[in-house]
Formats: C-alpha cells, sequence, structure tokens
C-alpha cells in the first residue's frame, strides 16, 4: 500500500482537487477536522473495542490504545454489525459525519449543495489485514 497523499495544502483550490479526486479516487487531508472532536468520536468508541479485546492500552489515555493485530474479525461477523449500529449513532461520531468542514468541501466538490445520510456506516480496519481492508 502506497502513503496517502495529504490534499491539505490544496484545500481551497477546488479544481486540483477535483483533478485528484478523479485520478487517485480518494482525497486525504490531515487537519480537516479538528483534533478535539476527532479525540472525542475515539474516546466513545473505544470502550468497546477495548471490551472486546481488540486493542492494547500502553498508557492511561485513550489516545494511546492500540490495535492487537493478532485479534481479526472479519465484517461479515455478528459482532461488527452491532458495533457498527451503535457506533454509527453516537452523537459524537455523527458530528463528525456532519461537520461544516466536510459539508462544505462536498458542496465544493460537487458544485452544489449536498444532502447527507442520516447515518454513515463505520469501517473498522484491522492492522496486517489488507485483504478485509477497502481499496
Amino acid at each position: 500500500m502506497q502513503p496517502l497523499q495529504d490534499s491539505s495544502a490544496d484545500l481551497l483550490d477546488d479544481a486540483t482537487l477535483a483533478t485528484r479526486a478523479a485520478r487517485d479516487g480518494y482525497l486525504f487531508f490531515r487537519s480537516l477536522l479538528p483534533a478535539g472532536e476527532i479525540k472525542a468520536a475515539r474516546h466513545a468508541l473505544i470502550p468497546d473495542l477495548d471490551a472486546l479485546g481488540w486493542l492494547t492500552r500502553t498508557g492511561p489515555d485513550d489516545h494511546r490504545a492500540i490495535a492487537r493485530p493478532g485479534h481479526f474479525v472479519d465484517d461479515a461477523e455478528p459482532v461488527v454489525g452491532e458495533l457498527v449500529c451503535r457506533h454509527s449513532v453516537l452523537p459524537e461520531v455523527q458530528r463528525l459525519q456532519h461537520h461544516p468542514q466536510l459539508l462544505s468541501l462536498f458542496e465544493r466538490l460537487f458544485g452544489e449543495a449536498v444532502l447527507p445520510l442520516p447515518r454513515v456506516l463505520l469501517r473498522y480496519n484491522f492492522p496486517q489485514q489488507a485483504a478485509h481492508t477497502t481499496p
């Protein structure tokens, strides 16, 4: 897997972003959303992931929790479906999915107003499981 190209420097250049999205199939922005809101969503998700044994805690702070590579669970497993349903309705997750910065970016890219879906499903990716990661 190649490293993602950070498009943050071109955030206000709609033509460059559109060209890059068409060429590469993605846009990656290192700091598009506020770090505090991302940490809040992470904090809301970690208890469930930790309870399933999917994480290793390296310290008392949630931001230091890392995935346990040997605990892969296929996304067809019922536990993953249960997590998706529970996590998708968390206010911290929904705030990120409907963040004004994100909506503004999509409106600029598509050239018209966007209607965000009320629920966007999360993806759970495990380390060293490239066959199960969305390309």
